[in-house]
């Protein structure tokens, strides 16, 4: 069976993403959230916020000394997070260009 294109399969691929995105989100849930861009979008900032504070030497300095238990454990979140940011954006997958992209 040959994939054919979005634009000749009629949506059919994307609805079927849709519904099996929808269908898993209210197996984990139980309901559908109703802001998870904006959940994703304050996830985003808040983990590249706590990146840069970490690439300050003096915070790293401070957090290794007073707080290595929570040092470890955002290191390691913000790390899952730059995991599944580079998923996402895996080679193969179009992603069009954005203006004004939060490095």
């Amino acid at each position: 069976m040959s994939m054919k294109s979005p634009a000749r399969d009629g949506g059919v691929c994307r609805r079927q993403w849709h519904r099996t995105r929808r269908e898993h989100l209210l197996q984990l849930t139980g309901e559908l959230p109703t802001n998870l861009c904006l959940d994703e979008i304050t996830l985003t900032i808040c983990c590249r916020y706590a990146e840069s504070l970490l690439k300050n030497p003096q915070v790293k300095k401070y957090m290794a000394r007073e707080h290595p238990n929570e040092l470890r454990k955002l290191e390691r979140i913000l790390g899952e997070f730059e995991s599944a940011c580079q998923v996402e954006n895996a080679p193969g997958v179009i992603d069009p260009p954005r203006k004004n992209r939060i490095p």
